[in-house]
Formats: structure tokens, C-alpha cells, sequence
């Protein structure tokens, strides 16, 4: 799998066979898009498979797995041997099962966000605006990053940025 980059606030997941948009803002370049909150109208989604609650759900044999924690979904990808947990900031801290996980996105919101003390064996990605990163001069921006190639960025923690 590929995580990328899409619009500030908003990645992709690409799979084998879908791409999946995180909380896109307008133009959709996906297959399915997956909202960690609700929103007050799909009339942008039209056409597309939408995902925004908690359950389980399987697409083009990637399994996901939704959980309401704080108000917002947090949401586990899993294809062949790779794992990605999706996390809002809230969530992080409360989600005590990322450590196994070969990448765990967290989606910077407001205020700045501790990123210290998570015991992670994958990478760290964060997603959102600049300004809410940790100073850490360690962080590494990236617009894309393939799981295949995850070891270089073990313990690292990554900007998804353009």
C-alpha cells in the first residue's frame, strides 16, 4: 500500500486494486471515500462508496475497521501483511493497539500535538497543517511513502505534505 498526499488535511490509500480518499475537501480522485466525521451533506460524494461510521468493512480485499472514539472514527486498513491505523489526535493517545502497526496516520487538528512517549515498530505519519507539528527537527516531509519501502523510515516520524 501507498499513502500519499491529496490536500491539506486530506491523504490517499492505495491499494492493489482502490484508492481510498481520507476526509476529502471537494475534488474526489478516489474509489471510496472515508469521512472520520459525519458530514452535513454527501451531495459531493455522488457515485462514490463512502465509508463514515464505526463497523467492519471489506473493499477489494482491503479489511477495515471503524471505531467512535471522542466523536470522531479512527479506522484500521489491513491488505496482505500491512497495517494502517487512522487516528485523529484525540484518538492517539486513548489507542493503545498502533504499536503492531506498519504505519499509523495521525490527523492533526487544533493546538500543537505530543507526539512523544508512542512506541510504534512502523512509521508515524501525521497529516494536517504545518503549524500544529511538534518542534522536532527529526520530522521528515514526504508527499507519498510506499509500504514496501517502510523500513528506511522505521521510528521516524513523516509530514505528508506537498
Amino acid at each position: 500500500m501507498e499513502i500519499a498526499i491529496a490536500r491539506e488535511g486530506s491523504f490517499k490509500i492505495k491499494s492493489k486494486n482502490t484508492v481510498f480518499i481520507i476526509n476529502p475537501d471537494s475534488k474526489i480522485d478516489g474509489d471510496v471515500v472515508i469521512l472520520t466525521e459525519k458530514p452535513s451533506s454527501y451531495s459531493q460524494f455522488q457515485g462514490k462508496l463512502v465509508i463514515d461510521g464505526p463497523g467492519e468493512y471489506e473493499v477489494s480485499g482491503v479489511l477495515i475497521k471503524g471505531e467512535k472514539t471522542d466523536g470522531k472514527i479512527s479506522f484500521d486498513f489491513a491488505e496482505d501483511s500491512q497495517s494502517i491505523a487512522v487516528l485523529s489526535t484525540a484518538s492517539l493517545a486513548k489507542n493503545k493497539e498502533i504499536e503492531d502497526q506498519t504505519a499509523v496516520v495521525v490527523l492533526l487538528q487544533d493546538g500543537k500535538t505530543d507526539l512523544s512517549g508512542i512506541s510504534l515498530s512502523g512509521v508515524l505519519i501525521v497529516v494536517g497543517p504545518k503549524d500544529l507539528l511538534p518542534q522536532d527537527s527529526n520530522i521528515k516531509k514526504l508527499d507519498k511513502i510506499n509500504l514496501k519501502k517502510v523500513e528506511e523510515y522505521k521510528g521516524s516520524i513523516v509530514h505528508l505534505s506537498k
